[in-house]
């Protein structure tokens, strides 16, 4: 499964963001901001690995967002 996404610089505003396909993951610099497409109904849980978050899918697809760092905001 493919993910739409934006990323942006630490201090930019994540809607200013270069949008990307998500295939299986992707590494962020120190500080970057990302947006995933995806509405709460389609997460079936998430969990760190390291510095990288991993969000299951319900579809049983599993996206890690690697470097993302311990201290993390999600918001849906």
């Amino acid at each position: 499964m493919s993910v739409q996404a934006k990323v942006a610089p630490a201090g930019d505003a994540v809607s200013s963001g270069v949008e990307k396909v998500i295939i299986d993951g992707i590494t962020l610099a120190p500080g970057d901001n990302i947006a995933l497409a995806l509405s709460p109904d389609m997460i079936g849980g998430y969990s760190h690995q390291g510095a990288d978050l991993l969000i299951q899918l319900k579809t049983g697809e599993t996206i890690r967002i690697g470097n993302l760092g311990t201290s993390i905001n999600l918001a849906f």
